[in-house]
């Protein structure tokens, strides 16, 4: 969800030493993310490619099906992803933030198995009303 303190997470890893990568994400004063996101573009694009190439959009909040993870499109994303991952972080400890890893996930699981078997994941929950809140401030939601 919007505004549920993932870039502030973000950024806590970041000054403990996990690395965004090269090509990283820019601040937006009009979004209310004046730090920054602390994603890497290079990994989002992978993303949204994939994405694009099943036809889905991110913000879809019906599941993707299974079998759109089987086949040649997963594949070439997974290389694709591996590639980015070497040119983006070298020998750096990776921090990996994308809402889009919620449904992704499936195509990241064989990755992670082979190269990064001590890898963490980490889910933040704000307290709803905190959310509203923020959404309230940022955007004039009621």
């Amino acid at each position: 969800m919007h505004r549920s303190g993932t870039s502030a997470l973000g950024g806590a890893l970041q000054a403990l030493g996990l690395s965004v990568g090269k090509t990283v994400m820019p601040p937006s004063q009009e979004m209310g993310n004046p730090r920054g996101y602390y994603e890497n573009l290079a990994l989002v694009n992978v993303h949204d490619q994939f994405l694009s190439q099943i036809r889905r959009l991110w913000l879809n909040p019906r599941p993707i099906r299974p079998h759109r993870f089987l086949g040649s499109i997963p594949r070439r994303c997974r290389q694709e992803l591996l590639q980015t991952l070497i040119q983006e972080f070298g020998s750096s400890r990776p921090l990996i933030k994308d809402p889009r890893l919620c449904e992704l996930l499936p195509i990241w699981r064989p990755l992670i198995k082979k190269y990064f078997p001590q890898a963490a994941f980490i889910l933040p929950i704000r307290a709803p009303m905190e959310v509203a809140s923020s959404l309230r401030k940022r955007d004039n939601i009621s």
